[in-house]
């Protein structure tokens, strides 16, 4: 993974809040797929693949969702 997808990611893994997570989350424009996802992984804390197979899709779509939310949550953090 990029190195700013990485930094994002540690970001939301230290937002201490699901509410101040999902004020984080809510200023983002994402599919309700990707929404589940990051709830999936940093609500309920399931690994890429647990989430593949709780949703149903392949890991790698899993990640690809995860790759595009960083880069969309990454240009909200930064304004």
């Amino acid at each position: 993974m990029e190195p700013s997808c990485l930094r994002t990611r540690k970001t939301l893994e230290d937002i201490p809040t699901k509410n101040e997570f999902w004020e984080v989350i809510n200023k983002v424009k994402l599919t309700p797929r990707q929404m589940e996802i990051l709830e999936l992984r940093f609500i309920d804390d399931l690994l890429v693949y647990e989430i593949g197979e709780k949703m149903g899709i392949s890991r790698k779509t899993v990640e690809r969702d995860l790759r595009d939310c960083y880069r969309k949550i990454k240009r909200i953090l930064e304004k």
